[in-house]
């Protein structure tokens, strides 16, 4: 009996975004990150947001799934690094989920099972979907790209169920689109050939699980799905055209059937006109994008694609409980919301993504831990002494734990996880590992500072 499900979630996207011209894809614009935030302090922001939504003691997590293509670190455990940055209880276990864009469903099924387990030891499980990839300009995703992250918390009492209708992954060996490791700005992608293997996979996987589940396509109100290009679900129903190409595929097909319209039925996937595609991510900010407008009843198919290959699918059925609950600001509103000192002309932003593929390739190494820019508040190094180094907040100046590297120099900005605690215990500071570090002299800072007054 399937008895967990959502109890909350979280959101985050690209501050920075960027207009596109009309293409044949439908994409308006890109959303993009500050270059010094990547998949894990995403990934951080949205779980926060999901943690104050939900209104739990977050010591009852004992789960964190973190899923993404572009993590920050090849071996390092990016589910741990969230883990500690929110501050969870140390008795818990961490996963790093990696199965191109298919990795936050199949993440969010495996949590939903072990939430349901009596082996289970605690109340909740953490899902984090994030990608903030770097992009070369000759790369074909340079122009469709997005940058975000989504965040559910999973166990009892939930605001939506989620119901699997048994095994519905399907799954087959294909080359369709990979990224090298010594390569990680340059995604490899065949188009043709990753289309037809998206339909194939997806159309045999809804198939499945509708006749699983004893259902009609037509028994469900909306479907949300993994949405690469958001024309995606106008291709899939272009039903001529898959007919005269694809006879095999039309055949597969399970909207053809369809008795509404495609435009209501696909609405919530169109988020991603003004987003792009987050790699795996994209899943996730549609549901979020459909949670922050569900109501008691609606019945909605869910499904996913990744690349490599392998499609999964679902259902969601909010329960009662989403009626009172506090959804907080809505992604769609985010988006929409356009100010000009953030809009990227296409010299910013090459510049924006060069300095992204140029924090990975030369960064400094360096030993004991790392964490990474969490837009939260930021310090300044005044002396670096291990334990006791000295930070400035603001005008504010107290003692803080700093770890990081030996390079550090006075003046280095620094990434403040905890808030200065007026005088007592000082906050613990992580300098970012992977990427170039800012340095700013005191000198430099107060004059820019005279200027701006």
């Amino acid at each position: 009996m399937e008895k967990s499900g959502i109890v909350s979630y979280g959101w985050f996207v690209g501050r920075y975004y960027r207009k596109l011209e009309e293409n044949n894809i439908g994409l308006l614009e890109q959303r993009i990150a500050h270059p010094y935030i990547d998949s894990v302090s995403a990934g951080w922001y949205a779980a926060k947001e999901a943690i104050k939504k939900a209104d739990i003691d977050k010591n009852d997590i004992a789960s964190v799934y973190f899923c993404s293509e572009t993590p920050a670190y090849k071996v390092k455990s990016s589910a741990i690094i969230v883990a500690e940055m929110l501050g969870l209880n140390k008795l818990l276990e961490t996963k790093d989920v990696q199965n191109a864009c298919a990795s936050g469903l199949n993440a969010l099924i495996t949590a939903l099972r072990e939430t349901e387990s009596k082996d289970f030891n605690g109340k909740y499980a953490l899902v984090v979907f994030a990608d903030c990839a770097p992009i070369k300009k000759e790369n074909i995703f340079y122009d469709k790209v997005g940058h975000g992250a989504a965040a559910f918390i999973v166990g009892d009492n939930p605001i939506a169920i989620i119901k699997r209708g048994g095994v519905n992954t399907v799954f087959e060996d294909v080359n369709d689109f990979f990224i090298r490791h010594d390569d990680p700005a340059n995604p490899i992608c065949n188009g043709r050939q990753s289309m037809y293997y998206y339909k194939k996979l997806v159309y045999e996987s809804i198939n499945r699980f509708l006749e699983n589940a004893g259902k009609d396509i037509n028994d469900f109100e909306y479907v949300i799905g993994h949405t690469p290009v958001p024309n995606m679900p106008y291709w899939m129903t272009n039903f001529e055209r898959e007919k005269r190409k694809h006879e095999d595929l039309y055949e597969l097909n399970p909207f053809k059937d369809l008795k509404r319209d495609v435009k209501e039925v696909f609405k919530y996937n169109f988020i991603n006109r003004r987003i792009g595609n987050a790699f795996a991510a994209n899943f996730g900010l549609i549901l979020c994008n459909y949670l922050d407008n569900a109501k008691h009843g609606d019945k909605v198919l869910g499904y996913v694609y990744g690349s490599g290959a392998s499609a999964s699918t679902i259902s969601i059925r909010p329960a009662k409980r989403i009626k009172k609950f506090a959804k907080g600001a809505k992604l769609e509103d985010a988006i929409k919301m356009h100010d000009k000192r953030f809009e990227l002309n296409e010299y910013m932003h090459d510049k924006f993504m060069n300095k992204r593929i140029n924090a990975i390739s030369k960064g400094v190494e360096c030993a004991g831990k790392s964490v990474v820019k969490t837009n939260y508040a930021h310090a300044h190094l005044i002396e670096y002494n291990g334990k006791t180094s000295r930070i400035r907040i603001g005008d504010k100046e107290c003692t803080a734990e700093v770890i990081g590297c030996d390079e550090l120099q006075a003046g280095t900005k620094l990434e403040l996880i905890y808030k200065c605690n007026k005088g007592k215990q000082g906050p613990v500071i992580y300098t970012p590992a992977y990427r170039e570090f800012l340095f700013l002299t005191l000198d430099r800072q107060k004059a820019h500072k005279n200027r701006r007054n």
